[in-house]
């Protein structure tokens, strides 16, 4: 027999196999670990970042037989983000367009509410892009808050982008 515990493990963490024979006279690990072992034991999986299958081949006086367990990793609830303004540089009346990316980590489908210059706070926007025009001249940033469907959070460091005025913009 061969069992894995805990079966989902929770990311960069490790489970526990445990294995027992009969019979047997020897044992030979194959697939996410190797090499010979004892006719019955526990090992640790070290810390697991993707499933992994573990397989015995266990051999004695009557044949051979084999077990396998998959051990599951439950996804990172860990949540990276990164915004960014485009252009950088603009004009007066000129669309910009914020877009997050989530980088690493979190469980979609993702939520996002938008704060920064001139973005509107009740409600927040929740498009991603969010796009956007400026009346004014100046720096203005941009940052968001992503939720992922495992309630984990994750803020980006506020996006920055230039207006300046266009000397064709006429205002009425």
């Amino acid at each position: 027999s061969l069992n894995a515990s805990p079966n989902p493990v929770a990311y960069n963490t490790a489970s526990s196999l445990s294995w027992s024979s009969s019979n047997a006279t020897s044992c030979t690990a194959s697939g996410a670990w190797s090499g010979n072992k004892a006719l019955s034991g526990t090992e640790s999986t070290g810390n697991l970042t993707a499933d992994q299958t573990y397989t015995l081949t266990c051999t004695g006086p009557g044949g051979s037989a084999n077990r396998s367990v998959t051990v599951g990793v439950l996804p990172s609830s860990a949540m990276s983000v990164s915004c960014v303004g485009s252009p950088s540089v603009a004009l007066l009346g000129q669309n910009i367009t914020w877009t997050a990316t989530v980088d690493s980590g979190g469980v979609p489908p993702f939520t996002y509410s938008w704060s920064g210059t001139n973005i509107p706070t009740s409600p927040a926007p929740t498009t991603n892009p969010y796009v956007r025009s400026y009346s004014t001249i100046g720096q203005k940033t941009a940052s968001v808050t992503v939720t992922g469907g495992n309630s984990a959070q994750a803020s980006c460091s506020p996006a920055e982008v230039q207006i300046n005025f266009d000397p064709d913009f006429e205002e009425f």
